[in-house]
């Protein structure tokens, strides 16, 4: 955990049910910004067991086109043998986006469904 983070989410993946197969992180701008004005936006998975990162993404470095990435989808984690495994997706959206559609296409093109 690092306290400078603006905001944290965690997620709590043991006992979950069978039914939750895998899950998507998503960062959406809400107003006119987009996620390349963030200044040192970064995104990390870690785990809060052993405080290591998984996986990190600095968005406003990655956000191509500029003016274009109000969305982005940063991983997918997903259930693999008796745990969890995690795939960087590490791709932005324009302003209007059908997210169920995408990801779906998502699944396919990782090979998930």
């Amino acid at each position: 955990r690092n306290p400078a983070d603006a905001e944290q989410i965690f997620v709590e993946m043991r006992g979950l049910p069978a039914e939750y197969e895998q899950f998507f992180f998503v960062v959406k701008s809400a107003n006119r910004n987009t996620l390349g004005d963030i200044p040192d936006g970064t995104i990390r998975l870690m785990d809060s067991a052993t405080n290591e990162i998984i996986l990190q993404n600095r968005i406003a470095a990655n956000a191509l086109p500029p003016g274009n990435s109000f969305g982005y989808v940063f991983c997918s984690i997903f259930r693999k043998d008796a745990g969890w495994a995690f795939r960087n997706i590490d791709s932005f959206t324009g302003r209007q986006v059908d997210w169920p559609l995408l990801v779906q296409a998502l699944e396919l093109q990782q090979g998930l469904s």
